[in-house]
């Protein structure tokens, strides 16, 4: 990869644990940001995109709700 580019920035939907998403996977909830980051950018030639960085942060309360460390997840 010889570029990179931040295009926007959207986060997952978030509920609480075995609540309104529990039966929705993990996968298919991870599509709907890249879904809609795609409508807010539709002068972004996606056909064009071959690589997507997509991850998380664990918020540890120990440390004032600031990450601790990211976990990959794609």
């Amino acid at each position: 990869m010889s570029q990179a580019f931040i295009v926007d920035a959207i986060r997952t939907p978030f509920g609480r644990y075995g609540g309104a998403f529990s039966s929705v996977r993990t996968d298919d909830l991870g599509a709907i940001p890249l879904r809609a980051l795609m409508a807010r950018n539709p002068n972004v030639d996606w056909a064009a995109v071959t690589d997507v960085l997509y991850g998380c942060l664990l918020f540890d309360p120990l440390h004032n709700g600031l990450p601790d460390h990211p976990v990959p997840d794609a």
